[in-house]
């Protein structure tokens, strides 16, 4: 056993640098997202209210931008693995292109939508409160994206620290500004929640004009933008490039909104069963981050490693992925059963609300681990450029299985909220059981 795990070794050296990166630019993610929430509700509970309502519809237009950028990665690590460096900066500029137009595509859609916020919370209160929030939320989707756009570029060669840097240093400065705007410290005026959009739009515009000067006049990646604007390209190769980062966007618009639907259907159920669900979903996304982190390492190894004809590597580097991943949301999900009630206790007082929460640690549990493991081979067969079955396999995990299942089991069977996340689970294991399957059977076919 230990004679056959040594050959891995080398290949977890190679994972876990390029992953850890992308685990703390998450892990800031979150971070900045709580302590947004905890400022605003400081503030007052009205404007804590409608920002929870316009960064759920926000959070919609912003996952189809970010699918289709995490497309870029996967075919600039082959071109990168293939040595074909000019060819990397002739797609990189069409990746662009194709993403500026998507994005105001998006922001169109976002401010259509913005007449229509009474349908989804018909408090006048909260609606009047969010629109002035709503609008910095929206023009702030155009400079993230377009950092994320160059952040997959980058990480396509093998690089993730800059990004990371960014990140951090782009967190420092929202919880800065909104502390000045927010509450109107040091002189500034109070502009309670605008305030905190303000903040979210500088703090972003600050991140995508400072890490694309940085690629720009970085002597690491100016090798690779040779011809990044001549927009030199045959039909086939934009109708190749299009298809690879929409299917990614699929599968991601698949997922996400099977769960935000799953999170309706626990809301029909009750308010305490709905707070309870998000404190466990919440738990799990926070450990989700590691495999997030990990996953896109494997992009970038496999898509590298497919790229030099290394066919064998990417199926070990996989392989060690997985072993990293499941070795992790396992321990993790010792701690989700031992601390069952005092993890939820973190997050409330209510006895109710903890009670509930305890009971979905057991399937938060269970839940991760083929979250962690399906997320990974998914990544996989992106670095091979295999994403037009994954998505098909998204489609029919997460709306023909975990769905009907969850509602089966939640209100035929009467299991409520425990229902909807064997729903979940279900859909978790189906995804990481198709994919492992197409994994398996495409390296049969490439050697």
């Amino acid at each position: 056993m230990s004679f056959t795990l040594r050959k891995y070794v080398r290949f977890y050296k190679e994972i876990l640098p390029l992953a850890l990166p992308v685990v703390i630019s998450n892990a800031g993610q979150i971070l900045i997202g709580i302590i947004d929430n905890a400022m605003i509700g400081k503030y007052s509970t009205l404007s804590l209210s409608a920002s929870g309502l316009a960064i759920n519809v926000f959070n919609l237009f912003f996952v189809i931008g970010l699918g289709y950028t995490l497309g870029f990665t996967p075919q600039i690590g082959n071109f990168f693995g293939k040595k074909k460096y000019r060819d990397i900066g002739r797609f990189f500029g069409l990746g662009l292109v194709q993403s500026i137009f998507l994005v105001l595509f998006l922001i169109i859609g976002m401010h259509v939508l913005s007449a229509y916020l009474d349908f989804i919370n018909p408090s006048e209160a909260v609606v009047a409160e969010v629109l002035p929030y709503y609008y910095t939320l929206e023009y702030s989707l155009f400079p993230l994206l377009l950092f994320f756009a160059f952040k997959q570029f980058a990480e396509g060669l093998g690089s993730t620290k800059p990004a990371m840097v960014f990140s951090i240093l782009s967190n420092l400065i929202n919880v800065i500004l909104n502390y000045l705007l927010i509450y109107g410290n040091f002189g500034f005026e109070e502009m309670g929640l605008y305030g905190a959009g303000i903040a979210t739009l500088i703090s972003r515009v600050f991140l995508a004009v400072g890490f694309i000067l940085y690629v720009f006049t970085s002597s690491t990646f100016r090798p690779f933008l040779y011809k990044t604007f001549s927009f030199q390209f045959s039909w086939e190769e934009i109708k190749g490039f299009t298809k690879t980062n929409l299917s990614i966007a699929f599968q991601l618009i698949n997922e996400i909104f099977a769960f935000a639907i799953g999170a309706l259907l626990i809301g029909k159920i009750g308010k305490n069963e709905l707070a309870a669900h998000q404190i466990a979903i919440g738990l799990a996304a926070f450990t989700f981050m590691i495999s997030s982190g990990i996953a896109s390492a494997t992009t970038i190894l496999t898509s590298k490693y497919y790229g030099e004809n290394r066919m064998k590597d990417v199926t070990n580097v996989t392989v060690s992925a997985v072993h990293i991943v499941t070795s992790f949301m396992f321990v993790a999900g010792i701690l989700f059963l031992i601390a069952n009630t005092f993890l939820p206790g973190l997050h409330t007082d209510d006895p109710k609300v903890i009670e509930i929460a305890s009971s979905l640690m057991f399937l938060a549990a269970i839940f991760q681990i083929f979250d962690g493991i399906q997320v990974v081979i998914i990544n996989a067969l992106r670095g091979i450029n295999d994403t037009t079955v994954p998505s098909i396999f998204t489609f029919i995990a997460f709306w023909i299985i975990s769905l009907p299942v969850g509602y089966y089991a939640s209100f035929v069977l009467g299991y409520d909220e425990i229902g909807i996340w064997i729903g979940f689970v279900s859909g978790l294991t189906s995804a990481s059981i198709f994919y492992s399957f197409r994994f398996y059977y495409k390296m049969l076919s490439l050697k």
